[in-house]
């Protein structure tokens, strides 16, 4: 019994996402199929990639992720395997694995050449190519029998910045916001430790260059409901929430939108 877990940016409103669990539960009829999400924003390689790599230690050893952000589908693009040293990685050569599976430690990369669907389309690879390469594996095929070893130094690889700390400021962006309008930063918390601001107080944060003075909690809660806050959330990044309301409308965020924070003179609520 194997474990697939997909990630995808289909959404759920075609059949694309039923038709890959399809082909996996015909090749593999015990697989265990979970999504992660199908919610990626359409052709945001770098959104999944990040998406993979907060969630992908969560799940059990030899877990098999198959990663389906594919604006190259169809070109020269490789379709790859990477075994690293708890996981699988199944997808496209566009970078979209990379950062999770360097976090977990590359031992090899293969390019997927056998155990696709008798017929590839051009236009889905998550039917004809990934999906059924993940169902072999999940039920104990061999990573080295799926095509050729390919060096790790050829594989697209995506740089994933971090937040910068200079002049009393650190200069953020957000790169994700989920379903409830909370705007994740790339901001990490010893960012604002670095700068002597603790969690607790409160912090200047400026946003489409207008300053707000915002308490960093540790819950939603912690403040009245409709007003904004900043809080460390369940991957370690600083989040810009608002408690029951939506902070990407309220501060009129986007993907890559610039956050800075520097210290607030005011520290208590």
């Amino acid at each position: 019994m194997g474990i697939i877990a997909l990630l995808t940016d289909f959404g759920i409103d075609d059949p694309y996402v039923g038709v890959m669990k399809g082909v996996i539960l015909s090749i593999n009829p015990n697989a265990v199929i979970v999504d992660i999400t199908h919610s990626v924003d359409k052709y945001q390689v770098l959104q999944g990639a990040l998406i993979l790599r907060s969630c992908y230690k969560y799940f059990p050893r030899e877990t098999i992720f198959t990663v389906v952000i594919d604006p190259g589908v169809g070109s020269m693009r490789r379709a790859i395997a990477i075994r690293t040293s708890n996981y699988v990685f199944i997808g496209p050569d566009n970078g979209v694995l990379t950062p999770a599976a360097f976090d977990d430690g590359i031992i090899d990369v293969y390019e997927i050449r056998k155990y696709t669907l008798p017929a590839v389309s051009k236009t889905f690879h998550g039917r004809d190519v990934f999906a059924p390469v993940a169902a072999y594996i999940s039920k104990g095929g061999l990573i080295e029998d799926i095509g050729g070893r390919v060096s790790v130094d050829s594989i697209t690889t995506i740089e994933v910045s971090g937040a910068e700390v200079h002049n009393g400021e650190v200069i953020g962006k957000v790169i994700y916001i989920d379903s409830f309008g909370n705007a994740v930063t790339n901001i990490h918390p010893n960012n604002l430790k670095s700068l002597g601001i603790d969690e607790g107080g409160l912090v200047n944060v400026e946003v489409n260059r207008v300053q707000y003075r915002i308490p960093w909690v540790k819950a939603y809660s912690d403040v009245k409901q409709g007003e904004l806050l900043i809080i460390t959330n369940s991957f370690n990044y600083i989040e810009l929430s608002v408690n029951q309301g939506n902070a990407s409308k309220t501060l009129k965020l986007e993907i890559g939108s610039e956050i800075v924070v520097k210290p607030c003179r005011q520290q208590s609520l």
